[in-house]
């Protein structure tokens, strides 16, 4: 995202502490970009974004996530979700389910 001029980065949503505050460039290990990362979803729900890019880890529960996607697409933006996390049935069956039954 950082590199395609068709595209402008407004903002990044971190969960760690220490990614917080930080430019999206360092993050990503490109030049400065001037948006800083926040830990704040608040923060990131009243940017002006056509799309939202969600790549969180993935872990089981899944639903954990479903409260902060469904937040984003309220707030009217689209999302694209690059862990396939709402399509569970793609994951290895260790990952569908904690104890590794169907």
């Amino acid at each position: 995202m950082i590199d395609d001029p068709d595209f402008e980065l407004v903002g990044v949503y971190v969960t760690s502490d220490e990614k917080n505050g930080l430019d999206a460039g360092t993050i990503a290990k490109r030049p400065a970009t001037g948006v800083l990362a926040t830990n704040s979803i608040e923060e990131i729900l009243s940017l002006e974004a056509d799309v939202v890019i969600h790549t969180s880890l993935l872990s089981v529960p899944y639903a954990d996530q479903n409260e902060t996607v469904a937040r984003i697409l309220a707030s009217g933006k689209n999302l694209i979700s690059t862990n396939e996390v709402f399509s569970p049935e793609s994951h290895r069956r260790q990952q569908r389910h904690p104890n590794g039954v169907a």
